[in-house]
């Protein structure tokens, strides 16, 4: 395999490739190089769509954090423990505690029920000074 191939496979440069070759490891992140590996013994698949990879390794930084990328920026997501030490990471929509009545079937009905009254009752102009008179 060219380095160039790797590169794609690896999905990085081919002057980072190079850097590998060369055995500049500590160039690299671990999170990176356990991703690398994997994309050596994974068997690429015609019949599987090509996409972003469904697994990858990342390390937690000192304060907690994990970065993700780019791709999930602004995104929120769900970290639930399976056992312990493993744990699934995935996207989903959250609604605020102080926004659930807005989801219940209460506020579904009193919204339809505003929304046939405006249909009947269109806006009319008025003045605010005649308003406050009255």
């Amino acid at each position: 395999m060219s380095q160039t191939q790797a590169a794609k496979r690896f999905g990085v440069t081919q002057p980072r490739v190079s850097d590998l070759m060369r055995g500049k490891i500590n160039l690299f992140p671990l999170d990176a190089l356990v991703n690398m590996a994997v994309a050596i013994i994974e068997v690429p698949d015609e019949n599987k769509p090509v996409g972003p990879r469904r697994a990858s390794a990342k390390v937690v930084g000192s304060s907690g954090q994990i970065s993700l990328g780019k791709e999930y920026a602004g995104q929120q997501v769900l970290l639930e423990e399976r056992e312990p030490g493993v744990w699934l990471l995935r996207t989903a929509p959250v609604i605020p505690e102080n926004e659930a009545w807005l989801h219940t079937a209460a506020a579904r009905q009193d919204l339809q029920e505003v929304l046939a009254w405006a249909q009947v009752n269109p806006s009319q102009e008025s003045s605010p000074d005649e308003l406050f008179s009255q």
